[in-house]
């Protein structure tokens, strides 16, 4: 073999090993980036359904879904500032 050949041969060689690096590189890209928000959409999850978060929403929903709103205690203020604080429906 030539040197040229030589030359040619390792330069395609590099350059598929380059491709295929790359190629891996990018899968473990985006297996990041799908680890990352399931972590995060677990951690909203969790939050979500605390027993506190549920059993303010269920405050909120039963008991002052009805009651004038200048009647509310601070407490209750409080209990449905908590609720609104979290966002339980999706962006549009």
């Amino acid at each position: 073999m030539t040197p040229e050949i030589i030359s040619a041969l390792s330069g395609a060689v590099t350059v598929v090993i380059a491709l295929v690096t790359a190629y891996i590189v990018i899968r473990q890209v985006r297996e990041m980036q799908r680890t990352t928000h399931a972590t995060a959409f677990k951690a909203v999850y969790d939050m979500l359904q605390s027993d506190a978060c549920r059993a303010d929403r269920g405050f909120v929903m039963g008991e002052l879904a009805t009651k004038p709103f200048d009647q509310w205690t601070p407490d209750e203020r409080k209990r449905a500032e908590r609720v609104c604080q979290i966002r339980t429906y999706p962006r549009h």
